[in-house]
């Protein structure tokens, strides 16, 4: 699933594979799971103890005052596979951040559809006949999450010049993932191997900048611990043709459009 996006030589979008042997088996697992929760729940009927009494024995620790209902248990672990779906399929990596979390909280909540198979194939589908549109919304939201203090981070279409900020007393965690969101993307539409080495490994060099993924970014470092990122032009011209499904005739086609600094136009490594 590291290709939900891929465009042609001719910039347009073209459709992908999607290998389905992951997502049957853990349908299968959580079968399984299913029919050996109700396995137990028959055998508890067998023990003439309390449901405090019955937890003590099998946990010596008792964290609830009973068992929930079988019905809550069946979601609970159903909830377990939608996790494990997710963790299996790297969904984060091709939906937006905000998709991404609304789904992982409806997860956590027990709040989603069981784990069978026409609801896996139903979210699958979703996912997959929209990937083009769900790929834009996570590429376009990438960018709008980024600090607005600066002037290169504002205006229309993707700016060539970006600055990732690092919160003055925090870690930088997630000025990193940032970097790498950045960069993740700009791999994939090149299709590059996406299981790179992170930012955090990246050496500091402050004020200098740096060629990095192919050379379809730079990247320089500041003691404040901002960053800057700076795009190749062929990346710059990928990446609005996939905006422009969710913004058509309005992203990357204005040749009147002025950033501060121009995307440098160098062959790739």
């Amino acid at each position: 699933m590291n290709a939900l996006s891929t465009i042609k030589p001719n910039n347009s979008l073209e459709s992908s594979s999607l290998d389905f042997v992951i997502v049957q088996n853990l349908i299968k697992e959580y079968d399984s799971a299913k029919k050996a929760i109700f396995d137990i729940y028959a055998s508890l009927d067998n023990i003439s103890l309390d449901n405090y009494q019955i937890i003590a024995a099998l946990t010596y620790k008792s964290y609830s005052s009973g068992f929930n209902s079988i019905k809550q248990a069946i979601q609970h672990v159903s909830s377990c596979y939608w996790r494990k779906l997710d963790e299996a399929l790297n969904l984060r990596n091709f939906i937006s951040e905000k998709e991404h979390d609304a789904l992982i909280t409806k997860v956590a909540r027990d709040e989603i559809q069981e784990f069978n198979y026409e609801n896996v194939n139903s979210f699958i589908n979703s996912i997959w006949n929209s990937r083009h549109y769900t790929y834009a919304r996570k590429v376009d939201s990438l960018f709008d999450s980024l600090s607005k203090d600066y002037k290169s981070n504002l205006g229309a279409g993707v700016n060539p010049f970006i600055i990732i900020h690092k919160n003055k007393y925090a870690s930088t965690y997630s000025r990193d993932r940032s970097i790498d969101e950045v960069r993740f993307i700009a791999r994939q539409l090149f299709n590059l191997d996406i299981t790179f080495e992170k930012a955090e490994t990246l050496p500091n060099a402050y004020g200098e900048w740096q060629s990095i993924d192919n050379n379809l970014l730079k990247v320089k470092f500041y003691e404040n611990g901002n960053c800057h990122v700076w795009f190749n032009q062929c990346l710059i011209d990928r990446i609005n043709v996939v905006l422009n499904l969710i913004y058509p005739n309005q992203v990357g086609t204005n040749s009147l459009l002025k950033h501060k600094r121009r995307a440098y136009d160098e062959p790739l490594n």
